[in-house]
């Protein structure tokens, strides 16, 4: 019977590893975008 409550638990805590980890990957990806984004504006106005 212990078996089995720790099963939901740790696959939880899993879920929230991946959904931090993914939290973070998108982050990351929105700032490279914002980054890319300033830069061609900048180029542009350079131009």
């Amino acid at each position: 019977m212990q078996h089995l409550n720790l099963k939901p638990l740790y696959l939880n805590i899993q879920n929230q590893n991946f959904n931090f980890a993914f939290s973070i990957i998108t982050i990351n990806f929105e700032t490279f975008l914002f980054k890319k984004n300033i830069k061609e504006i900048h180029e542009i106005e350079i131009q």
